[in-house]
């Protein structure tokens, strides 16, 4: 996952380091920052999925055998009280050979913790161990908005893909059982805190050990565009990457013209993908 700071001017998007320090600047009450913050917390938790039917209907197909999905985070909309992760934005994978699943990476905390104390954590160069779950719903959720969401689906040729299956095999072992560790990149502490805090990722450990979402595609073999997997540089990077990128925009659950989309409110990238309208 991600998250935006609800700054929607078309220079760039920023990240859930960002939000949380945008959050204890303002001048909003105290109960409210931790509204916003344990509103996240639930998020993450595992939510009953929704219909995958409609993905067949709402989506493109996988072209090769492996295709990235991302949304941008709309915390303008959605930056307190917001379902799953509308405001926080988020990538997965999605394979041909299963292509009604996005499997998704997240923070899985060893103990009861706000989102406050594990945006805190990241932010001091801490880390969690990771999960892969089936993220469907996080996306078929976003696509509801009454606000306008746009989907972007890059699938990558096999070229940019280590083995043949294009990491499935190895997403599948990491949904039974995974050492890797979810962390912010060793620069946030500094980019976003000006801290000099010591990341627990530092040197070889990130890219290797160490994954946000973003990221995550890197450690089963794939090439990604940008290597820190914020996404206010990540995102722009995928939309003009190596891949056969589209976007398409949805609105209340359905796949509506791009004109319906706010494209300032979320990326500047966004507006240089390639829109597909419906039929």
């Amino acid at each position: 996952f991600q998250a935006e700071d609800g700054i929607r001017d078309a220079q760039e998007s920023r990240g859930l380091g960002d939000v949380y320090k945008r959050q204890v600047s303002t001048q909003s009450t105290g109960g409210t920052r931790m509204a916003a913050m344990l509103g996240l917390a639930v998020m993450l938790l595992l939510a009953p999925l929704s219909p995958a039917s409609s993905m067949s209907e709402l989506w493109p197909r996988v072209v090769h055998k492996v295709q990235l999905v991302a949304f941008a985070g709309d915390d303008e909309n959605y930056g307190i009280n917001g379902p799953k992760l509308r405001w926080s934005g988020h990538l997965g994978l999605r394979f041909g050979a299963h292509d009604e699943v996005v499997f998704g990476f997240t923070p899985s905390p060893s103990e009861d913790m706000s989102m406050a104390g594990i945006v805190d954590s990241l932010l001091n160069g801490e880390r969690f161990p990771g999960a892969v779950k089936d993220d469907t719903h996080f996306f078929l959720d976003a696509i509801r908005s009454e606000f306008s969401c746009s989907l972007i689906f890059s699938d990558l040729p096999p070229s940019l893909c280590q083995t043949a299956d294009c990491g499935l095999g190895q997403v599948l072992k990491d949904v039974e059982r995974t050492t890797k560790f979810y962390a912010f990149p060793p620069s946030a502490p500094r980019l976003i805190r000006n801290s000099t805090a010591q990341s627990e990722c530092s040197g070889q450990e990130w890219g290797t050990a160490c994954f946000n979402c973003g990221t995550y595609p890197r450690s089963i073999g794939i090439k990604i565009p940008e290597q820190t997997g914020m996404f206010r540089t990540y995102l722009p990077a995928l939309v003009q990457g190596q891949g056969f990128v589209r976007c398409r925009c949805f609105l209340g659950g359905v796949w509506v013209n791009s004109i319906k989309c706010d494209r300032a409110k979320e990326l500047k990238a966004l507006s240089q993908c390639a829109y597909q309208e419906p039929p």
